[in-house]
């Protein structure tokens, strides 16, 4: 009978307590109270990095762009945690607070825009050439940021050169005369 309660005590004592083994239940994660993201608003300069003014961050930010907006106005890194400028425009983009131990992430929507730059004069010099009927010339024009395109500047003689579509000047005869360069400063400026 000693035996009997030996081994009653023994099963007893092995069975009891089966939840031991299981973890403490994990309180729920209360709403994150938002987050505010300022409409960021720079000036286009290549490759600057952005950085959005956001308030009631509790984690990480990472950064998304909004479905269908512009994809080539800034960069988000591989990581989805900076930005960079690409070119000048606006795009929407989504900020994810990753919450904490107590919170849930929470999102918000952003617009960002990129100005154009301003930018400085062509640089240009004065062509001097002895007459040569038909010789093509190459203005030698610095600054240009988008597409060049040359004219003859008003009231200027149309007997002296001719501008051909690759934007070479053609000489036609002797003299002097103005010419008009516009650059029309790309997307960026």
């Amino acid at each position: 009978m000693r035996y009997y309660l030996l081994l009653f005590t023994l099963l007893l004592t092995a069975c009891s307590g089966g939840d031991s083994d299981s973890p403490a239940p994990q309180p729920e994660k209360q709403a994150h109270p938002g987050i505010q993201v300022q409409q960021l608003v720079q000036t286009y300069a290549p490759d600057q990095r952005l950085t959005p003014a956001i308030t009631g961050k509790l984690g990480s930010i990472s950064y998304q762009l909004a479905n269908g907006a512009a994809a080539d106005v800034v960069k988000i890194s591989a990581d989805k945690q900076y930005l960079t400028i690409l070119n000048a425009g606006t795009t929407e983009l989504i900020a994810t607070d990753s919450g904490n131990s107590q919170t849930k992430s929470a999102s918000q929507r952003f617009s960002v825009s990129i100005d154009k730059a301003p930018r400085s004069p062509l640089l240009t010099n004065d062509i001097s050439q002895g007459y040569v009927a038909g010789a093509k010339l190459s203005p030698n024009i610095g600054g240009v940021k988008g597409t060049l395109s040359l004219s003859l500047a008003e009231h200027q003689s149309t007997e002296v050169v001719s501008i051909d579509a690759q934007g070479k000047l053609i000489v036609i005869g002797s003299g002097s005369v103005n010419l008009l360069a516009k650059d029309d400063g790309g997307r960026n400026y």
